[in-house]
């Protein structure tokens, strides 16, 4: 549909006014003239659909290295994304006071001035991220009282003035990570009470003022990874009691203190993993009773404390990998119901006992891969379903007990079995017994010389892994078994 331009259309122009690279995407743009290129139309080099409510304009990978272009006014979604933009002057937007939403992330832009977006009073989502922006000027939000959707992120912001986002009282999504953050002032989200979203990693933190969270009653996730935080002060979440994740991983931490989670009774994911923790305080996670997802993975611990995850009713998913665990407390697993991945790869554990895994039920996934077991206990399955995939890997098993998947009482439905890697020198003829769905059978890498006749008969196995093993006696029916593949 052609477009009259006489009234319909806003000129936006940059300081010199020039065009560039319009020959290159093969628009009409005639030779020395100073007829501006159309966003619209027949000759527009944008995508633009005309709404209810306004245009919409898709101006992006359109390799433009200014903002000279002739646009309608009432356009509501403008997204000038991924171009070559290293200044938008402070008028650009004048006119555009219908914008709802504006792109203009991944480019070039370096500064942006105070007044840059003045205009654009009815905002509801700006992106300004991935750009070279190095610093924010204190009022550049202070118009945009309806702001919802805020990302800066992927910058190289070192610092952000106090009152920053003072006037953005409606801001529920704020990205600011992958900056150059150290710190963050006080009072930073005084205002922010309505944001639900907040992500700071990737960040160069080193701490963080013990009130700087505690005006966010409404956050639900919050995000604090790869930062170099040491510390966290007392008290820092007690206001945050929506909060549902919670992601610190990937800092420095050594210690926690026993109550820096008791008011999060909503939290469903807690993310510890690849810090230095040596320990966890009893009754660290007493009050965090909705958490599905617990990660500590690559921190320091040598040991658990007995009761610490007692209250854990809910969860689902644990990792505990790349830690110096020796040894799981009697009862470590008693209340947990519903838990069913546990990843204890990575560690110290020498010895299991025919309870360490009493009070589990169905246990869709259970990793003990490079540990220092040199046994199993018979029992040591006998109260679990084990529902797909047990790795016993990289350990020094030289046997696996007669019973040890039986004693269950029926047929698990594990599918994969890994045991590379060990020392296993015989598979009797009930090793397996119990495993009638198990599928896949990993033995790489043993001792193995002696396989008993039918020793995989209970199985349904497909394929069968034997390499570098010292196989020498064989039995005719050892492998009778239908569509195996070795």
């Amino acid at each position: 549909m052609k477009i009259a331009l006489s009234l319909l259309f806003l000129i936006l122009v940059t300081k010199n006014g020039a065009v560039t690279n319009d020959a290159e995407e093969g628009h009409d743009i005639p030779c020395e003239t100073n007829e501006l290129p159309y966003a619209c139309g027949s000759k527009g080099i944008c995508r633009c659909n005309e709404t209810r409510k306004g245009y919409s304009i898709d101006c992006s990978r359109r390799q433009l290295h200014n903002l000279s272009l002739v646009i309608p006014p009432n356009v509501t979604f403008a997204n000038f994304s991924r171009n070559y933009l290293s200044l938008i002057p402070k008028d650009t937007f004048r006119l555009t006071t219908s914008l709802n939403l504006l792109n203009i992330s991944r480019n070039k832009i370096s500064e942006l001035h105070d007044e840059t977006f003045y205009y654009t009073t009815q905002l509801t989502a700006l992106y300004i991220n991935d750009n070279v922006l190095t610093k924010l000027p204190t009022t550049i939000f202070k118009k945009l009282v309806n702001l919802s959707i805020l990302y800066i992120n992927h910058n190289f912001l070192t610092q952000l003035p106090t009152t920053i986002f003072k006037k953005l009282v409606h801001l529920s999504t704020l990205d600011l990570s992958y900056n150059k953050l150290t710190s963050l002032p006080k009072g930073l989200f005084e205002n922010t009470t309505s944001l639900k979203s907040l992500y700071i990693n990737d960040n160069f933190l080193t701490q963080l003022p013990t009130n700087i969270f505690q005006k966010l009653v409404n956050v639900s996730k919050l995000t604090l990874s790869y930062n170099n935080l040491t510390s966290l002060p007392k008290g820092l979440f007690d206001n945050t009691t929506s909060l549902t994740s919670l992601c610190i991983n990937d800092n420095f931490l050594t210690q926690l203190s026993t109550n820096i989670f008791q008011k999060l009774v909503h939290l469903s994911k807690l993310d510890l993993s690849f810090n230095n923790l040596t320990s966890l305080p009893i009754g660290l996670f007493d009050n965090t009773t909705s958490l599905e997802f617990l990660y500590i993975s690559d921190n320091f611990l040598t040991q658990l404390p007995t009761n610490i995850f007692q209250k854990l009713v809910n969860l689902s998913k644990l990792m505990l990998v790349s830690n110096k665990i020796t040894y799981l407390p009697e009862g470590m697993f008693q209340s947990f119901k519903n838990l069913s991945i546990i990843y204890l790869s990575n560690n110290k554990i020498e010895t299991l006992s025919n309870t360490s895994l009493l009070g589990l039920n169905l246990v869709h996934h259970i990793t003990f891969y490079g540990n220092n077991l040199s046994s199993l206990p018979a029992g040591l399955f006998e109260t679990i379903n084990l529902t797909f995939s047990l790795d016993l890997s990289n350990n020094s098993l030289s046997v696996i007990p007669r019973g040890l998947f039986s004693a269950y009482g029926g047929n698990h439905g594990l599918s994969i079995l890994q045991l590379q890697r060990n020392k296993l020198t015989c598979l009797w003829n009930d090793t397996f017994q119990g495993l009638g769905s198990l599928a896949y059978l990993i033995l790489n890498r043993n001792l193995i010389h002696s396989i008993a006749e039918l020793a995989f008969l209970d199985t349904h196995l497909k394929c069968l892994y034997l390499v570098a093993n010292n196989i020498s006696n064989v039995s005719n029916n050892s492998f009778a078994l239908e569509n195996i593949d070795m």
